[in-house]
């Protein structure tokens, strides 16, 4: 218990606090982290504790939420890890990437205010919040998996932190992604459909394919709960057949 320190650092979660020994500040070195491991936690590179000489870095709880792929804090992407990493790595970002970061994160918030999530980190769709919708909409049927690499692609090309590529096929349930990267990228497309939808975010991109099915079920909810969007819809998405 006298290696934790004294007390939990501001916003740092109980079991983090728990769990977490001191690293030596020296200890700046890569590893390898298995993502397929039940236990995982999110870290970010610039929340750290300081006990005396030495840091560590801990986990908040308000992270259980798995949408939440940004630190508000500090405007940089999440890393997970099944145990308080020895590194964290912070990916170099361009100063437009960075601002579309910052708000990136207080959508999060807001789309978390409007359909919070189970105690366990499993978001419940609901009927008004559009976020949830275009969140569906990617990710059901067959062909998500074409549109999320294409996704994923775009982003990558605009300078995200991504891989051009995914490791894994969407997922309504976020928290199901065992890859970071593409968690941030689901979230990321969410926010970049939702915000050319409603005329908050300029339209950068060509209309994303996904399925017909799942087209039609988005274009249905447009036209019963927000009609003054639905005639948006083919700018952003289009049916792939």
């Amino acid at each position: 218990m006298a290696g934790l320190g004294s007390r939990r650092a501001h916003g740092e979660s109980l079991v983090s606090w728990l769990r977490a020994g001191p690293v030596p500040l020296a200890a700046w070195t890569g590893e390898a982290v298995d993502h397929y491991t039940n236990h995982l936690s999110l870290y970010c590179p610039c929340c750290r504790a300081k006990d005396g000489g030495k840091v560590r870095y801990y986990s908040r709880g308000e992270w259980q939420d798995p949408r939440r792929v940004v630190c508000a804090a500090h405007v940089i992407p999440l890393v997970r890890a099944s145990m308080p990493p020895k590194h964290v790595g912070m990916p170099r970002l361009g100063c437009e990437i960075r601002f579309q970061l910052e708000q990136l994160a207080r959508w999060i918030e807001a789309w978390i205010q409007l359909s919070p999530a189970t105690v366990v980190g499993r978001p419940v769709f609901v009927s008004h919040c559009l976020q949830d919708q275009v969140l569906r909409a990617l990710t059901e049927q067959n062909g998500s998996a074409q549109s999320f690499a294409v996704a994923c692609w775009r982003l990558w090309l605009e300078g995200w932190p991504l891989p051009s590529h995914p490791h894994e096929r969407p997922a309504s349930q976020v928290g199901e992604l065992s890859s970071q990267t593409d968690r941030l990228a689901l979230v990321a497309t969410t926010w970049k459909v939702w915000g050319c939808l409603v005329g908050a975010l300029p339209r950068l991109w060509p209309a994303l394919p996904i399925d017909s099915q799942s087209f039609s079920r988005l274009q249905v909810a447009l036209l019963e709960t927000w009609p003054r969007l639905a005639d948006r819809l083919p700018l952003v998405l289009t049916p792939d057949p």
